[in-house]
């Protein structure tokens, strides 16, 4: 899905978006104590967070890596829903955001959670959705006695999407080797050739994806 995110600037310590007032920020006293994995867009490339605290007007994010000076951000949650956002603060593992357009703030959270996926947990029951998230990495994937070459075009807690030349049974047990993540045992779950769906097994935990993930990006430690 596109994410329009507005092309604003990315510094730490700017001002939040003229929507949000001073009053309205100090009105805005609900804050909802959340542990709910999302994306997040940085420039051209993405990333995995955890949304911890929400508001109408904003969120504290928990990274896993550093964040670079940038200069769009956004945040994308496992339905697709897609919010430009402006980086307020950034303290370690810490950051804090103002969303720059006035959302649905009911409907934000109802997508958090209804579709959203928890970030303490491995395994997600058949309601929840993986976060997928784009890496375009090379590597080799191995099914039976050959070795070929593959891209992985994508990956998720549980899945991944890789495009390879060789012709690969629904069902059939495949391993693939794209550093820097690790060795991965999977089998297909659909194809379309040269493109195949692939079922990772042992799940992958989520803050052990993140970090991989932001690794693959090239994000500061």
């Amino acid at each position: 899905m596109d994410c329009d995110m507005g092309g604003v600037p990315g510094e730490g310590g700017t001002e939040p978006e003229a929507w949000v007032t001073e009053l309205e920020r100090r009105r805005a006293s609900r804050l909802d104590r959340l542990f709910r994995g999302v994306k997040l867009r940085v420039d051209d490339r993405e990333c995995l967070a955890v949304v911890r605290d929400a508001s109408p007007y904003g969120l504290r994010l928990r990274l896993y890596h550093g964040l670079p000076e940038h200069r769009r951000l956004a945040i994308e949650l496992a339905n697709g829903e897609c919010h430009p956002l402006q980086l307020v603060w950034h303290n370690g593992d810490n950051a804090g955001v103002f969303f720059v357009e006035p959302i649905d703030y009911e409907a934000f959270l109802r997508a958090l959670n209804e579709r959203g996926v928890p970030a303490d947990v491995v395994r997600v029951g058949p309601m929840r959705r993986h976060l997928r998230v784009n890496v375009h990495r090379e590597g080799y994937l191995r099914a039976g006695g050959s070795a070929d070459p593959v891209v992985l075009n994508d990956i998720s807690q549980g899945g991944a999407c890789i495009t390879c030349n060789a012709w690969l049974s629904l069902a059939q047990p495949v391993t693939v080797d794209a550093a820097p993540f690790p060795h991965l045992e999977a089998r297909v779950r659909w194809r379309d050739h040269p493109r195949y769906g692939l079922a990772v097994t042992p799940v992958l935990a989520f803050d052990e994806l993140a970090r991989l993930v932001a690794a693959s990006a090239g994000f500061p430690p």
